[in-house]
């Protein structure tokens, strides 16, 4: 038989009808999916029109906080910096003082300018060393005469700084010392108020240089200083921020005063104005000691003369005749 159940003998040889060839694809099914792509492609950008506005103010936004970023952590990084040098430059003089190159320059030359005698009768002004060029090298005078300068400029901005909380209290608080840049009267520091570098230093920061006339430069003007002049403590240099740093949870701040008097015939008592510079600057003492030889009754002192606010740290140390 030539049929097996319809399949030919070659169908039943191979086991399978051939395979019928496809049939090739129609330019009209392909244009059809070119139009699909070209629908598509066009509705996506019509998207990202729409869109594009949102995106723009998403990169603004990204941008401004990404600037902020990096602006504070600069800010961070030099405060750090300036902090850490502060430090090691501390840390490098606990054993040591050193003086400023004019201060160097006068007790080295101490005999040479008359400072070397004890007879105060023989003793030359005070004054003449920042007035005479002669007596001393054009660069310690220039040293000199750029530091008075510096000094009434350094008086004013401490004279209008803002008063800041009790600094230990802070540092007992948080138990950091970060609140001890609030006392700088500068932001870089008190040395950058005195860029002639004539600020001695000690393990307690910077101080003024000791030169005469050991005061106000007041004075050595020519007009003759009146009391409220001579008794002026705008030539004192206190590194607040430097004795932050020294201070611990368990410190005490202690001021001791040698020549206490309260008694002035004119003008501010310079002892109270001490005590509220410190205040000022947010060391608020724990005790106050007052050695004064001169007799003052106890009761003046503390009922007439001292401000009620003084009284629970205050010693009145009257040592002397009564």
């Amino acid at each position: 038989m030539r049929r097996n159940n319809g399949v030919s003998q070659d169908q039943d040889k191979k086991g399978a009808a051939p395979a019928t060839p496809e049939k090739e694809m129609s330019p009209y099914h392909s244009r059809s999916s070119s139009r699909g792509v070209t629908k598509t492609r066009s509705t996506t950008t019509s998207r990202m029109k729409k869109n594009a506005p949102v995106v723009g103010v998403l990169c603004i936004i990204l941008f401004v906080v990404v600037s902020c970023y990096i602006a504070s952590s600069i800010m961070q990084q030099q405060q750090h910096h300036h902090e850490t040098h502060f430090l090691e430059e501390l840390r490098g003089y606990r054993e040591q003082y050193v003086p400023s190159s004019s201060e160097q320059y006068i007790m080295d030359h101490a005999e040479e300018l008359g400072y070397g005698t004890s007879d105060y009768k023989q003793a030359p002004k005070g004054c003449l060393i920042w007035k005479d060029p002669s007596l001393s090298t054009p660069k310690v005078h220039k040293a000199l005469t750029d530091y008075s300068v510096e000094v009434v400029k350094h008086t004013k901005i401490i004279a209008d700084f803002e008063p800041i909380p009790d600094l230990l209290k802070s540092i007992i608080e948080t138990g950091s010392h970060d609140v001890c840049a609030t006392a700088r009267p500068h932001p870089d520091g008190l040395k950058a108020l005195f860029p002639s570098n004539q600020l001695s230093l000690t393990n307690s920061g910077y101080v003024e240089p000791l030169a005469p006339p050991l005061r106000t430069m007041d004075l050595c003007k020519d007009v003759k200083p009146s009391t409220d002049e001579i008794m002026k403590l705008d030539y004192l240099v206190h590194d607040f921020e430097a004795m932050c740093h020294k201070l611990k949870p368990n410190s005490k701040r202690i001021l001791i005063d040698m020549g206490a008097s309260l008694v002035f015939k004119k003008g501010s008592t310079p002892m109270l104005e001490l005590m509220d510079l410190y205040e000022k600057f947010g060391f608020n003492f724990d005790h106050i000691y007052a050695f004064e030889l001169k007799y003052t009754d106890p009761r003046k002192v503390y009922q007439n003369l001292l401000p009620e606010k003084y009284i629970p740290a205050f010693h009145w140390m009257n040592v002397g005749e009564c």
